[in-house]
């Protein structure tokens, strides 16, 4: 039986790939949600899967090489090194494995602490 590559026969789109960004970040211990990058001073509200891409940011095509910020609300019992690294990690090693290895960068912001 043969194998097939599905990423280089069907190329995901941004919103493909934030949907999955948005599922992986929020299932990363210590990870309350995903905000908006623009939160400012304002009261931090999460976002929903509908709403992710105010708070998750795809630089770059998709086709050839890009980088991801996303911007994450951290629980208050965890440290906050640790949860973040551990967030980058589960967010390169799924989108690199839909992706064929051409995400070269993930930088995740915590934006809050709850």
């Amino acid at each position: 039986m043969e194998k097939t590559n599905t990423t280089t026969s069907n190329p995901l789109s941004v919103n493909e790939l934030v949907n999955i960004i948005f599922d992986t970040a929020t299932r990363t211990y210590g990870i309350v949600g995903i905000c908006d990058k623009d939160i400012g001073k304002k009261k931090v509200s999460l976002l929903d899967a509908s709403k992710a891409k105010k708070g998750i940011f795809v630089n770059g095509m998709i086709e050839k090489s890009f980088s991801v910020s996303v911007y994450v609300v951290l629980s208050s019992d965890v440290k906050i090194s640790e949860t973040i690294r551990e967030c980058q990690k589960a967010i390169r090693y799924v989108v690199n494995k839909k992706t064929a290895n051409k995400c070269h960068r993930v930088d995740v912001y915590a934006m809050a602490i709850i």
